[in-house]
């Protein structure tokens, strides 16, 4: 079955801004053979790390391409970096490898940088602006090397625009928790065909946008960024918003709210394929 991801921009909950961890979270890797790793995910919005059962830390080794044990190269006491090995996760006991660490992570220094980066990009808090109607726009994606998505349009209309009484939707919970004041309603591009979906496919392929394809978190926005710009450029020349559709609620002359729906399963927890909210702020579309 196919997966989809959801990342949205602009408008999410408001939640606590301090970092928020969770440990031992399942994920998987591929290795290049095709070899299922099994593996784990730790930390906080800011930063974490893959890891096995035992805590030892994994990385990706953009030479050999495979996902390996890391380890750690000092410049002084406190500051490293987190390097590969070549021993290969999976392959070997990492208990018995003479040198290797357990719960290796980045320095104080690093996570502080990250921390910063992240929090430099949110988007603006609004104050009284929340009572009404909002229209969603709701922009689909697929990659250049994958087919049309497969899901049906009504299973996305489902989780976001189920008004039943018992329905557990995007519409249903912030008209709860406004009280019956706010009432979001969300709107398909490029337009769909009955319960077909229909996507923009962008130019690069889904490894473009992987964590080891990418070399900071500069570029990972870069690379973010302009997949959205493109997507709704597309939309903008080939199926564009119908002009009577109020897309700013607020009047403060940007659109509410996009969310973008990526085809396929999430990548890695907070990197640019995990669902998230984000300000497309460097550029005009």
């Amino acid at each position: 079955m196919k997966r989809i991801l959801l990342l949205s921009a602009m408008l999410m909950i408001a939640l606590a801004t301090s970092a928020m961890p969770l440990f031992n979270v399942p994920t998987f890797r591929i290795q290049p053979n095709g070899d299922t790793l099994h593996c784990f995910v730790s930390g906080d919005e800011y930063y974490n790390r893959l890891h096995d059962s035992a805590g030892y830390t994994i990385v990706h080794n953009p030479q050999s391409c495979w996902w390996v044990y890391a380890d750690t190269l000092h410049t002084d006491a406190e500051h490293w970096q987190l390097v590969p090995t070549d021993y290969v996760a999976g392959r070997i006991n990492p208990l018995t490898v003479a040198g290797l660490a357990p719960n290796l992570g980045v320095d104080r220094d690093t996570w502080l940088k990250k921390q910063h980066f992240e929090e430099n990009i949110e988007a603006p808090k609004t104050s009284g602006a929340n009572h009404g109607r909002m229209n969603n726009l709701v922009i689909f994606i697929r990659f250049s090397d994958q087919g049309e998505i497969t899901t049906s349009l009504n299973a996305i209309d489902a989780m976001l625009n189920d008004s039943s009484e018992t329905a557990n939707s995007m519409y249903n919970y912030f008209k709860q928790v406004s009280y019956n004041k706010l009432s979001i309603v969300s709107h398909y591009y490029p337009a769909p065909s009955n319960d077909t979906i229909i996507s923009y496919q962008d130019i690069y392929p889904r490894d473009y946008y992987t964590p080891f394809s990418y070399q900071s978190d500069y570029e990972r926005r870069y690379r973010e960024q302009g997949l959205l710009e493109r997507a709704v450029n597309y939309v903008a020349g080939n199926s564009p918003v119908p002009t009577d559709l109020d897309i700013d609620m607020d009047n403060d002359g940007k659109v509410d709210n996009v969310c973008f729906v990526v085809d396929g399963w999430c990548f890695a927890w907070g990197e640019l394929l995990w669902p998230h909210k984000g300000t497309l702020n460097d550029r005009y579309v």
